[in-house]
């Protein structure tokens, strides 16, 4: 009887400790919504465990929403979604009323699926007097951007904004948007997808390039006529400061280098599809001293020039990931060791996935599985890459698709 007791007093000893690991060191609070009620469990930041502290759920941890203090009311609210909030609490009470209307919580908007009416009252209530309180503005929904009172119209008043996403806004808004966001003193993230074609996309560009603070910045400039003109080369006068860069939109490789010439800060870089072919060999040298992470999507692009885009602007990555249609020339396994150990030493992370089809017959069998296999050789193990091969038939050709299964670099 002794050690049994015993034995379910160390247990629960072992089970207090893990507990006790688990919330070492963390603030942090839990909600469970049953029905109307709230409860809240809470831990305090410490860095030694006080046997005074438990996570249960007792009558005393058990309490209504709205008993909870202010403080912890803006806390949870920072997690949901504004007009949600503006929508369940804003005529509960008096209190939270107020809470909404006298105080300097930051506001975050995101504006979806709304009906008119109720956005007529958002806008009314919540985004003309408290303009100075909106730190995020999310518009995805184009028929906002048609409204006269949509909030796009007076962005230059949003002296906190720092992220700003336009989604399905029809490209003529975007030249005095961006003319008004031009002062703005902590606008650090732009998104701008327009539902249309963009005919002025160079000039858009350069407003862009204007931002102070820019950080992070994803476009999607499509153009009918595929090809954009060409970009002059940065001057002094575009010196932007963005360190993340996603373009969606095709790209013609005789522009890259241009268009990076403006973005000598960048860390990150996404190019959604990247083509065409190399009428001029890069002779302006371009600076890319912090780049470490690149994804690419190459469409008809010739291993010839994705070395050369290596060699001049991509030494300093880190990680890659790579996509390519029509790829097969991607599957040389000695050709990329040695473009690796020669131009990309620091190479952490690769993760390619290669499609490629040709016509069945037994040679052709034997050679692709010749090229699969030498990507099983040391130099690929030694850095734990590891690859695979999924085939497929589609219109009397067959496919096969080239993939990382493991593209993380283990020092």
């Amino acid at each position: 009887m002794e050690k049994t007791k015993r034995s379910r007093t160390s247990s629960l000893h072992n089970s207090n400790n893990i507990k006790r690991r688990k919330i070492k060191g963390k603030s942090s609070f839990g909600i469970l919504a049953l029905s109307y009620r709230y409860f809240l469990v809470k831990t305090v930041e410490t860095d030694e465990f006080d046997d005074r502290i438990y996570l249960n759920l007792s009558k005393e941890s058990v309490t209504h929403f709205e008993d909870l203090s202010n403080e912890i009311i803006y806390e949870i609210f920072e997690y949901l979604d504004y007009l949600h909030v503006y929508q369940s609490f804003f005529d509960l009470n008096i209190r939270f009323r107020k809470i909404f209307t006298n105080s300097n919580f930051p506001i975050k908007i995101n504006i979806s699926s709304i009906s008119k009416s109720i956005f007529q009252r958002y806008y009314t209530h919540i985004i003309i007097p408290y303009q100075h309180r909106i730190i995020s503005l999310s518009i995805v929904n184009f028929l906002s951007f048609d409204l006269d009172i949509s909030p796009h119209r007076i962005l230059s008043t949003f002296t906190r904004l720092k992220t700003l996403i336009l989604v399905k806004i029809n490209s003529e808004y975007l030249e005095n948007i961006l003319e008004d966001i031009a002062s703005l003193p902590n606008l650090s993230s732009l998104t701008i997808i327009p539902i249309d074609y963009v005919k002025n996309a160079n000039d858009l560009l350069l407003q862009i390039f204007r931002l102070s603070v820019l950080k992070y910045c994803k476009i999607s400039f499509k153009n009918e006529h595929t090809n954009f003109d060409l970009l002059p080369f940065a001057t002094n006068e575009y010196s932007s400061p963005t360190e993340q860069f996603v373009i969606k939109h095709q790209i013609d490789v005789n522009n890259l280098d241009r268009l990076l010439s403006y973005v000598p800060q960048l860390r990150r870089l996404s190019l959604d599809r990247l083509g065409g072919y190399y009428k001029n060999r890069l002779n302006h040298p371009i600076a890319l001293n912090y780049l470490t992470h690149l994804f690419l999507k190459l469409i008809h692009f010739t291993f010839n020039d994705f070395e050369l885009l290596i060699k001049n602007l991509f030494c300093t990555i880190q990680v890659l990931h790579l996509y390519i249609e029509d790829g097969e020339e991607y599957l040389n396994a000695e050709r990329w060791k040695q473009l690796i150990l020669s131009y990309i030493p620091n190479l952490r992370i690769f993760d390619i996935q290669c499609i490629y089809s040709f016509v069945i017959n037994k040679n052709a069998q034997l050679r692709f599985d010749f090229l699969f296999d030498q990507f099983t050789l040391p130099f690929w193990f030694e850095r734990q890459w590891f690859f695979a091969r999924r085939d497929y038939f589609k219109y009397g050709y067959h496919n096969s698709i080239f993939y990382s299964t493991n593209p993380y670099r283990y020092e």
